[in-house]
């Protein structure tokens, strides 16, 4: 999952350092409904999906923890692990699978003010 991470963030800003600002974007958007969360628990069947997580990501935040238990709630995820692979696969898909280009204008947007 950290390796799909770090290249969004290459595709995106040219540095892994955008990491945690990109997830808790995406949490927080997928909680407040701004971006979908339908499909979320469909993506933990893929192959991606299967491997065991060998790094941790820490995600700092006001609203992050809050933001989780919202998702675990409205995408029936019961694991924060599970959850955080979604959200990673989504982004995935969003980024380098469809190549969205509004999600990914917004996202260098996002890169390049707090860069």
């Amino acid at each position: 999952m950290i390796d799909i991470l770090n290249l969004v963030c290459v595709e995106l800003s040219g540095g892994t350092e955008f990491i945690p600002s990109l997830m808790k974007h995406y949490i927080h958007s997928l909680s407040n409904n701004d971006i979908s969360s339908q499909g979320i628990s469909e993506l933990l069947n893929s192959d991606l999906a299967k491997g065991k997580a060998q790094k941790r990501l820490s995600l700092k935040g006001r609203f992050v923890a809050d933001d989780l238990n919202h998702l675990k709630e409205i995408t029936n995820i019961k694991s924060t692990t599970d959850l955080i692979k979604g959200i990673v696969l989504r982004i995935n898909d969003d980024v380098l699978v469809k190549k969205k280009k509004r999600t990914i204008e917004k996202l260098k947007m996002i890169s390049a003010a707090i860069a």
